[in-house]
């Protein structure tokens, strides 16, 4: 099995969210007031993501 280092592997996760979120992903996101966030929807998701294989 190969070894895939950190950055590789949350730029690799980030691509993927950032594909299908920009297909299909922004429709089930409402838009909301307030300030700009400072994380975009992909950047948080894929966050989550990464965090989520962590804990299994």
């Amino acid at each position: 099995m190969n070894m895939v280092d950190g950055s590789t592997l949350l730029t690799t996760i980030f691509v993927l969210v950032d594909d299908w979120y920009q297909q299909k992903g922004f429709r089930y996101v409402p838009l909301l007031p307030g300030p700009s966030p400072r994380f975009t929807d992909s950047e948080m998701l894929t966050l989550l993501v990464r965090m989520a294989r962590l804990k299994s």
